[in-house]
């Protein structure tokens, strides 16, 4: 089932989307849910009528949700703040 629904997504995620799945993914229920708490605490106090859910970003009127740059940017902004967003490098060994 798990299979089948990471199949279903396709390319119809957007960046957002794939970022924040990564994110929960690798880290789990708990970082998540921290995450989670602060990018929705950080959209109401812009205004946004945006949600991030475990699935992914929703919008919660029917105005436009604000650009993908700044969402994208108060992710990495939260993320920052709770682990790294990418699998850091290794260093040569050697």
């Amino acid at each position: 089932a798990a299979w089948g629904s990471l199949r279903s997504r396709g390319s119809a995620v957007t960046e957002f989307d794939r970022l924040w799945l990564a994110y929960r993914d690798r880290f789990g229920f708990v970082w998540g849910q921290r995450i989670r708490e602060q990018f929705n605490r950080s959209a109401s106090h812009s205004g946004w009528p945006v949600v991030l859910h475990w699935g992914g970003l929703h919008t919660t009127a029917t105005e436009a949700a604000p650009d993908l740059t700044a969402l994208l940017a108060t992710l990495r902004a939260v993320l920052k703040r709770f682990g790294p967003e990418e699998e850091p490098t290794k260093p040569p060994m050697g």
